[in-house]
């Protein structure tokens, strides 16, 4: 995973909230995009999942554990946001499979999203709630261009379909 999070840091530091250019390059990157996601959401999947497990360790061995995930959720979710702030990225990410991971208890799959309102450090929890407004308020890649007297175009049918998926959850 620790390559992952680097190739997150490298994105991060390069690429602007808004992720401009990213998502005008044509069909291939489109993939890319979807494909990334999809990539980066089965991780946090992954460490969602290998939080569940932890009711047998001792409290000080938990709150170690959980504080090691959540570091290591912070440049993921942060690069998740740049990327689903794409038009390809916010219509993508709410089909992605890999937005729940399956449960050992029940016979169901568990969502992530719902988790992203559980995480317990203030800087990962910031980046989890971006993400869901970027894709609960459909908002595209447009909103840093407020002051530069481009018009904000929300993405409005987008926007009630993500709600109607995330909100069932």
């Amino acid at each position: 995973c620790g390559g992952v999070v680097q190739a997150c840091r490298e994105l991060n530091a390069n690429v602007d909230l808004e992720c401009h250019g990213i998502g005008e390059m044509g069909v291939q990157n489109d993939k890319m995009i979807v494909g990334t996601l999809g990539a980066l959401w089965g991780i946090v999947g992954s460490l969602f999942h290998s939080m569940g497990g932890m009711t047998t360790q001792s409290v000080s061995t938990q709150v170690q554990k959980r504080q090691e995930v959540e570091r290591t959720l912070c440049p993921i979710f942060q690069s998740i946001s740049r990327l689903t702030c794409t038009s390809v990225g916010l219509k993508g990410t709410i089909e992605l499979s890999t937005l729940s991971y399956p449960s050992t208890s029940h016979r169901r799959n568990v969502p992530i999203l719902p988790l992203l309102l559980k995480v317990v450090d203030s800087f990962t929890a910031y980046w989890g709630l971006k993400i869901l407004y970027v894709l609960l308020a459909g908002v595209p890649a447009t909103l840093g261009d407020k002051g530069k007297g481009v018009v904000v175009q929300r993405d409005k049918e987008m926007g009630f379909v993500n709600k109607s998926i995330i909100l069932n959850m």
